[in-house]
């Protein structure tokens, strides 16, 4: 059952303020299940962006998985590519 978003408006304020429309770099940390995840998720439905969670993986399976990501929101990004670093992937990005 989805409750809704409530009561973290300000720390929406927050990422909005920090992001302004220029790449940046933000931590976003605390206890576990608390809605950092749902938070991040309703920032970027904002904004429009890419969220991966990484997963204990291999190197090359996180960057299959983060061009998919990528793909949803740049349709034709891993089309074709193998990309062989996060690098590399920021770059073409």
């Amino acid at each position: 059952m989805d409750e809704g978003f409530v009561d973290r408006e300000e720390e929406l304020r927050l990422l909005r303020d920090a992001w302004r429309g220029r790449p940046g770099f933000v931590v976003v940390y605390g206890r576990r299940r608390i809605g950092k995840t749902r938070l991040l998720l309703e920032f970027l439905r904002e904004i429009g962006g890419v969220y991966y969670l990484a997963r204990l993986s291999s190197h090359v399976d996180n960057l299959v998985g983060l061009a998919r990501s990528v793909d949803r929101v740049l349709p034709g990004f891993s089309r074709g590519k193998r990309y062989t670093s996060l690098d590399a992937v920021a770059g073409f990005i």
